[in-house]
């Protein structure tokens, strides 16, 4: 496998204001109620079971083989049972060894709602025009990041899962609509999995201004410095 690392609207306020009704048209809810690192090749993987997401890349079905880059930052090419993985996609598995199965990962679309990283942490915002929903992510969330369906990020810190200019937007550390996919894995209120396509575009225009677009932004502030992915997803 071939590995490589490879004008908004001004802000005039400090804080961001108390978000209501009035200033926030509603959010369309879903359907369902230390750095990166790459694999030197060569490197044995753990023969113990493990379990968590993964970024699949290309996918071979005649020989049963996979690339994927896993949730703590490695990516590695395994041989797969069971039923084949879908190429870019977010799916959870089970690796031992040089082996790896999936379980299929239905992420649900928060495209519309409001993201904050701020001093109360990061998460997401959004209201149905009657209540209003906030939902954290999990001690353990990851989140990829795909710019095709073999060229992938992937950020896994604690706390700090996405890097917001504190100005620039309408609102500061906050970003509306999002263009987020994620999913609560585990049903405990927290998301376990986010996934942020890079390859969409959407039309926020029906809102007025110049609403947030680049996904790539929610990283480093700058949608220019991220243009590709740091794994490529290949096999050999």
């Amino acid at each position: 496998m071939a590995v490589s690392s490879g004008d908004d609207i001004a802000d005039t306020t400090e804080t961001a204001p108390e978000i209501t009704e009035n200033d926030d048209p509603g959010t369309v809810l879903p359907d369902t109620d230390e750095p990166v690192s790459s694999v030197p090749a060569g490197e044995p993987l753990p023969e113990t079971v493990e379990r968590g997401f993964c970024a699949v890349g290309q996918v071979d079905e005649i020989n049963s083989r996979v690339a994927v880059l896993l949730w703590n930052g490695k990516s590695a090419v395994f041989s797969y049972f069971g039923a084949a993985p879908e190429t870019g996609t977010v799916a959870y598995c089970e690796t031992a060894g040089e082996k790896i199965s999936f379980d299929r990962a239905d992420l649900d679309d928060f495209q519309l709602w409001r993201l904050y990283d701020d001093e109360n942490g990061e998460y997401l915002y959004g209201n149905d025009g009657e209540q209003e929903f906030f939902i954290h992510f999990s001690d353990g969330c990851v989140c990829f990041l795909k710019f095709s369906d073999t060229s992938w990020n992937v950020y896994n810190k604690k706390g700090n899962l996405f890097d917001i200019p504190a100005s620039g937007f309408q609102w500061p550390s906050t970003v509306w609509p999002c263009g987020l996919q994620a999913l609560d894995y585990d049903g405990d209120g927290a998301f376990d999995v986010v996934f942020a396509d890079a390859t969409l575009t959407y039309d926020y225009s029906m809102y007025g201004g110049d609403n947030f677009v680049n996904i790539a932004r929610l990283f480093n502030g700058d949608s220019e410095d991220i243009s590709a992915g740091e794994f490529s997803l290949i096999i050999d």
